[in-house]
């Protein structure tokens, strides 16, 4: 999808209704009143109004108020799926934020004979298609992408160094993006906004939290330079540093 005047573009997420887009991956700005088009089949609309990712917040009253970061969530328990690309906010905290998909899991394991790496191949013995890449390790857990297949408790777990490992727990994982607010372990649920699914995250130690958090940095230094004159045959250099 473009935006036909700033060549702004976006992608259909969903389809809500008549009435509503949901969009993802945008880049440029879009605003009320733009004509937006629908390059495969030539489909123009006018934006009536635009919202952030909670469905409730006119973005244009909260622009750039939140970093676009993932955030994971491994679920210690969950009623129904999450769908992708719908607002969940925690109880309690009151934290939100935006899911981006739900494909990914973690693994607790026993009985190793060997040292899980990041950027291993892994699979498990229960499914012949299962497959994945594991994102971080340690000697109990494993971070996994890119999954494919079945993992199940009781399932040997194999990488590519045919180092193995039996599997302890799986947990679902809720991969988050525009989160504002603090999302907390215990037994405050996460709630779907669309689905109506709940799950909770029993541990703080296996959630891993955007790098930035809103309101949390603060200005070091400030130069106020002298004011100065532009002429015709003048140069201006402007350097901005910022560290983390």
């Amino acid at each position: 999808m473009v935006e036909s005047t700033s060549g702004a573009v976006a992608n259909i997420a969903q389809v809500v209704n008549a009435n509503t887009l949901k969009l993802s991956s945008v880049t440029g700005l879009l605003d009320t009143g733009d004509v937006i088009v629908e390059l495969s089949t030539n489909t123009h609309a006018t934006v009536n109004s635009i919202y952030s990712a909670n469905g409730t917040t006119l973005v244009s009253n909260t622009w750039l108020s939140r970093f676009n970061q993932t955030m994971r969530v491994p679920l210690s328990t969950n009623t129904v799926a999450f769908s992708p690309y719908e607002s969940v906010v925690q109880d309690v905290s009151n934290a939100i934020g935006t899911v981006y998909k739900t494909s990914d899991i973690d693994v607790s394991y026993v009985t190793s004979n060997g040292t899980f790496s990041p950027g291993n191949t892994i699979r498990n013995d229960g499914d012949p298609s299962s497959n994945a890449i594991v994102l971080t390790a340690n000697t109990t857990y494993l971070r996994l992408v890119n999954v494919q297949g079945t993992w199940n408790v009781g399932n040997r777990l194999i990488n590519n160094l045919n180092v193995g490992a039996n599997t302890a727990v799986v947990y679902p994982v809720l991969s988050l993006v525009d989160v504002d607010g603090r999302f907390q372990a215990g037994d405050n649920d996460i709630t779907g906004q669309t689905s109506g699914a709940r799950g909770r995250s029993r541990s703080a130690n296996t959630m891993v939290y955007p790098d930035l958090e809103r309101n949390s940095g603060e200005v070091l230094y400030v130069d106020n330079l002298v004011p100065f004159t532009r002429g015709a045959n003048t140069h201006e250099v402007f350097r901005l540093v910022l560290k983390f």
